[in-house]
């Protein structure tokens, strides 16, 4: 249908440039070099099935959404994975990283933040949270946030349902899968207790949209991104790495794939050698950091050759009154900050009790108070509090009913309180009010877009339908 031929994909058509170009911009996937033999071959695929590579790059530049979106994606990345893969990392982690953590934790709130940053079918996020039931027997005393996203509607499909194959244990003992699997038919299924301790959502890593308190992607322990960036352009990976580095906190820790070489050069971090493994952290925080905080810059982007990271989201100055009641015209004004930015700039490096404590003295009848219910409702439910968090988003809703993202994550929580129809409802009434808005809107702090928001709701609802991309 599209007029050409193998032959002529692999001398680079005008059609499959222009597709190719597209799918940069809209993935952030990149085929130059040696993975331009790969990019051809998933053309061959869809020319075979007499695909039209133009009406392609036209959805791609459209920002539609479409199956066929998602099957370029599976097409184009390998997704291989499986249970406790490359297992010197996770050795590090059991043996050095997590137990410092852990002991230092038990005096500091009893809560761990970490990040499965391209987790494809749940393979790695679900190890992860096998690693800390074992570290962990009284995890039911511990707040664990375990977030785990991919750009794959269809890996996330196969991570919510949690039932996997042998091939996915071939790197582990038979004793794994007896404590933490159970027999379906051919296959092994997760515990219900090891599948609730991962949020699975849809991100793409390539949007500039993290770190956010919208998405969990903030103030994080540990992230883990392997394999990934192998996929990136060079300008790509190193936002990604900016990106990722200041998705963490200070002294926080980065698992990188083998592959994913001079991150240290592209965002200043440091490389510490653990045993067989090479790890990546965020240096502790110095003495000009700590500084730059206190005064409202939580840090979002590292510079690479260092320096003060401006603020999480855009270095503003503060929203607030400027109080000129008490002094003489000649006195400099005084800016009042109002408690929901001083709450964010808590919540954003981890100071969550003085967050809420902001939040719960903000009156219903305060000029922000849905942006306040907002905020305390995101906080719990990176908590792990599902329930104020709906209550929370309810209040919010009821003052202020044409808000996109607080129906967006009205949807999350109504996921993860399994209310699947409340959910898609959530969905489709941020859809509906983003269609009606410009793409480039910003529509949060922290510089999320409209034209993002509604691809990440269009994922949701395609998960919901049992089909990626479907409605």
């Amino acid at each position: 249908m599209n007029g050409a031929s193998g032959s002529s994909l692999r001398s680079g058509s005008e059609a499959v440039t222009r597709l190719e170009a597209a799918i940069e911009r809209r993935t952030g996937l990149s085929f130059h070099g040696c993975r331009r033999d790969d990019f051809v071959r998933a053309v061959d695929v869809l020319t075979g099935q007499d695909r039209d590579l133009e009406a392609i790059r036209e959805l791609l530049e459209s920002g539609a959404d479409d199956p066929i979106i998602d099957d370029l994606v599976q097409l184009l990345t390998i997704g291989e994975t499986s249970f406790f893969r490359y297992a010197a990392q996770f050795r590090a982690l059991e043996e050095m990283v997590l137990p410092e953590l852990i002991e230092r934790r038990r005096t500091e709130g009893r809560y761990l933040r970490l990040w499965s940053a391209g987790c494809s079918s749940g393979e790695e996020p679900y190890s992860i949270a096998i690693l800390l039931k074992r570290l962990l027997p009284d995890i039911e005393s511990w707040t664990i946030s375990l977030l785990a996203t991919d750009i794959n509607e269809s890996a996330l499909a196969k991570a919510r349902r949690g039932v996997y194959g042998e091939w996915s244990f071939r790197d582990v003992p038979d004793w794994i899968k007896t404590l933490y699997f159970e027999r379906a038919g051919d296959e092994w299924a997760l515990k219900r207790d090891v599948m609730r301790l991962v949020d699975l959502r849809y991100l793409n890593l390539a949007d500039e949209g993290y770190p956010s308190l919208l998405s969990n992607t903030n103030a994080l322990d540990i992230v883990f991104c392997r394999n990934v960036m192998i996929y990136f352009s060079p300008a790509t990976i190193a936002g990604v790495a900016r990106r990722l580095w200041s998705s963490l906190v200070p002294g926080g820790w980065l698992v990188a794939g083998h592959a994913d070489i001079g991150l240290d050069q592209l965002a200043g971090f440091e490389l510490v050698y653990l045993g067989d493994s090479i790890l990546y952290r965020r240096p502790k925080e110095t003495r000009a950091a700590s500084a730059e905080r206190l005064t409202g810059l939580t840090p979002t982007l590292a510079p690479p050759s260092g320096g003060i990271p401006p603020s999480l989201g855009r270095a503003t100055l503060e929203r607030g009154g400027c109080d000129r009641s008490a002094g003489t015209p000649d006195e400099l004004p005084r800016f009042r900050s109002h408690p929901v930015d001083e709450a964010r700039r808590d919540a954003n490096a981890g100071r969550i009790e003085t967050a809420l404590a902001l939040l719960d003295g903000i009156s219903s009848d305060d000029e922000r108070a849905a942006e306040a219910y907002y905020l305390s409702a995101v906080i719990h439910l990176n908590l792990g509090n599902p329930g104020i968090a709906a209550d929370m988003l309810r209040r919010s809703l009821y003052l202020r009913p044409v808000e996109p993202v607080v129906h967006y994550l009205s949807g999350v929580v109504s996921l993860r309180r399994g209310k699947g129809r409340a959910a898609e409802r959530h969905f489709r009434a941020a859809a509906t009010q983003l269609e009606s808005m410009s793409a480039e809107r910003v529509i949060g702090d922290d510089g999320l877009t409209a034209a993002r928001l509604y691809e990440v709701v269009r994922g949701e609802l395609g998960l919901i339908a049992g089909e990626p991309g479907g409605m």
